[in-house]
């Protein structure tokens, strides 16, 4: 049999099922979702939501990509110098969360994130898989080992290739896999599990909402557009290089369904925050849910169906918690991301966009919201006060860093980005002050708490 063990740090590692084949493997609980009894699900999502004055929102205007707009280029160079500062002294000095082997621990889990794997819109580039699409020699999985050590394509006069038995060059031209949208529900979720990821939502890009969390602009300067064509795909470098402004991703209109992604991160690591050994979980969790989102890509696109995704620095191609909200997987919270019945605000999330026909999922309440409403540890908690326990729930945003739509608190970004800097990590103390993120595992939590709070506003 085929003994398969999930690479996640949630429900999906406690047991290590004895599966034969893949059938069986979607006809077993992996391929469920089980919840918590007193989540509903709902028609809309809890946060108060006005979607004629939301619109798609350019990526670019988010913080991580537009601090140097926002701050001045010299005042951002300022930051950058102190940051490097800071971190040399503090490593000097064995500062707690901040020596070198905190930061050897963070350089290692960064592996996957900004380094090692492939951030093409398509797929790794490196690894194609075969489909009944049938293709071409670039379609092939190839071992490339070029003379110099560095990675070669197909046919290059330096590389020696050598295709693997069972995949022969121009794919392997059989009928793509069907089934019913549910059948295709859980057979995607226990591949996700299986691959490392916790818990996925399925919604559909074709509504008015879903769409409108889809980036205008992606992170580097690409457009995201969609158009009548049978396969997805993107112009100009899909890495690196100097991107036109006419460059852009292509999103086939028949890929109606989008996958959202959560995988649970780790509630100790994460109250070490801001440190770099805090940092590290954050790291850690971004690389292997990339790694997992490549090899669900991979597993969607090997059964012949689209499966377009993007590089976790900036949400991918949507704005990834909207989405997860939508998609049911948790709600709007006042930290101003995705809060989960499950894992509270621990979670990094992905998202992948395909024509697999799937069952879609339903927004929920779980009472996350309204417990926001008289709860304010993440704004208390927060160091450079980027949260404020004084702020209103309110149309009103920020900044233009803030995609207005949504009646809500407001993160003001050059704040929390400016700190980033100072304390030469990410940080994540907002997410780790979540009620909601508590990870003790006590029945009593599960069983009286959280449905306690999920029925009332003024637990606290």
């Amino acid at each position: 049999g085929l003994g398969l063990v999930s690479a996640g740090i949630g429900a999906a590692t406690a047991t290590s099922p004895l599966f034969h084949d893949v059938d069986e493997i979607t006809s077993s609980a992996s391929g469920e979702r089980k919840r918590p009894w007193w989540v509903k699900e709902v028609d809309e999502i809890t946060v108060e939501t006005d979607w004629n004055a939301m619109k798609r929102f350019n990526a670019r205007d988010i913080m991580q990509c537009s601090l140097a707009d926002r701050i001045g280029r010299n005042k951002l160079d300022d930051l950058i110098k102190l940051s490097m500062n800071n971190r040399k002294q503090w490593i000097l000095e064995n500062k707690p969360g901040y020596t070198l082997r905190d930061f050897a621990l963070f350089t290692g889990a960064n592996f996957g994130w900004f380094d090692g794997f492939s951030k093409c819109f398509t797929g790794d580039k490196r690894t194609s898989p075969m489909s009944g699409l049938g293709g071409s020699d670039s379609d092939v999985f190839y071992l490339n080992f070029g003379i110099d050590g560095t990675e070669q394509r197909p046919g290059s006069p330096d590389a020696l290739c050598v295709p693997l038995p069972g995949f022969p060059v121009g794919g392997l031209a059989v009928p793509r896999w069907e089934g019913t949208p549910e059948e295709n529900l859980r057979t995607v979720r226990a591949a996700s599990r299986f691959y490392g990821c916790d818990e996925i939502g399925v919604g559909e890009l074709d509504s008015l909402k879903g769409q409108k969390m889809i980036w205008t602009q992606d992170w580097d300067g690409k457009h995201i557009v969609f158009e009548d064509v049978d396969h997805g795909y993107e112009t100009g470098p899909f890495w690196g290089g100097v991107v036109q402004d006419k460059e852009k991703r292509v999103i086939p209109t028949k890929a109606r369904w989008y996958i959202s992604l959560s995988q649970l991160m780790s509630d100790w690591n994460i109250k070490r925050a801001p440190t770099l050994f805090g940092d590290f979980t954050t790291a850690e969790n971004y690389s292997r849910l990339h790694y997992a989102q490549i090899r669900l890509q991979r597993f969607i696109k090997a059964l012949g169906y689209e499966a377009l995704a993007g590089f976790m620095f900036i949400n991918t191609t949507s704005n990834n918690p909207g989405m997860a909200t939508l998609n049911g997987l948790g709600e709007h919270g006042r930290i101003g991301q995705l809060v989960s019945p499950e894992f509270g605000a621990l979670q990094r999330l992905a998202g992948i966009i395909t024509d697999m026909p799937l069952t879609p999922s339903k927004p929920i309440d779980a009472g996350i919201w309204r417990f926001c409403s008289s709860c304010s540890k993440c704004q208390e908690n927060c160091p450079p006060q980027a949260l404020s326990a004084s702020d209103p729930v309110t149309y009103d945003v920020k900044g233009t860093w803030n995609n207005p739509g949504k009646k809500s608190t407001w993160l003001d970004g050059v704040k929390c980005a400016s700190f980033w800097y100072e304390a030469t990590t990410l940080c994540g103390v907002c997410v780790a002050s979540c009620p909601w993120s508590r990870q003790d595992k006590s029945w009593v939590h599960d069983l009286i708490v959280k449905p306690s709070i999920a029925s009332t506003t003024i637990f606290n």
